[in-house]
């Protein structure tokens, strides 16, 4: 039986129960449910209220099956099929640190979206920190977790961007040609990291792409608790008109 398949949900009365918690899993919350400050208690106050469901060895066994390893405790959310997942969560393992897992309803889609983590590892590591990503057999998707330690802003995040374009542009023979587009102060912005490409480029952005994130956003980041500046989400990661991430970053930002 497939695994997004069996862990079946359940409705109490008013609030759906959409947690899944084998053993003391529960301490894996903060990981599942980031949120801070008032939503943050209120969250957990919800998910206090809701009695998450408790389940016993049969789910164990699924999950040992496709990890090939002894699991010990878990933590799984009932994402309503967001983004092509079922459940999303943290495993416990014997064999190796806990890990953040996205279970998946088809086989495609988590192979799919393990490329590209492996991709954006490619991409970013050079300017965040990035989750491990681990494939296992079948629906799920591992990560290495990421301590979170607080949010960041959107300045917090875009010179790590800008750096980025910067490399990339600099292999790039482009003319420089920006000030029929951009305003005097991203003109500025984006001199200071010597980023040079042409008008023309967007004009043909069919044509010319690059790898980007495509979700880059000040909440798909924050610092953890060694300092480091993370970057997380990689279900987006493909080929954007030049310059997407950034856009995507000071244009969309809540």
């Amino acid at each position: 039986m497939l695994l997004g398949t069996h862990f079946r949900r359940a409705n109490t009365i008013r609030l759906q129960r959409r947690y899944l918690v084998y053993s003391s899993g529960s301490r894996f919350y903060s990981f599942v449910d980031p949120k801070r400050g008032w939503k943050g208690q209120m969250s957990r106050l919800l998910f206090q209220l809701q009695i998450p469901t408790r389940r016993g060895r049969e789910e164990k066994t699924i999950l040992e099956r496709e990890f090939h390893d002894v699991v010990s405790e878990f933590l799984l959310y009932d994402t309503h099929d967001y983004k092509t997942t079922s459940w999303i969560g943290v495993v416990a393992l014997e064999t190796r640190p806990p890990v953040f897992v996205k279970i998946y309803k088809r086989r495609e889609d988590a192979a799919q979206n393990f490329l590209r983590s492996q991709k954006a590892g490619d991409i970013f590591t050079p300017y965040f920190a990035l989750a491990e990503s681990f494939y296992f057999d079948g629906l799920i998707c591992a990560y290495s977790l990421l301590n979170k330690r607080r949010n960041v802003d959107i300045a917090d995040v875009e010179e790590r961007v800008l750096k980025r374009y910067a490399a990339e542009f600099s292999k790039r023979e482009w003319a420089v040609r920006t000030s029929d587009w951009l305003s005097e102060d991203d003109m500025k912005l984006l001199q200071r990291w010597d980023v040079r490409f042409p008008l023309e480029m967007f004009k043909r952005a069919g044509r010319e792409q690059m790898w980007s994130h495509g979700d880059l956003s000040h909440w798909n980041c924050f610092l953890d608790s060694a300092g480091r500046l993370c970057l997380i989400d990689y279900e987006e990661v493909g080929l954007y008109p030049p310059l997407y991430d950034w856009f995507h970053l000071t244009l969309k930002p809540s």
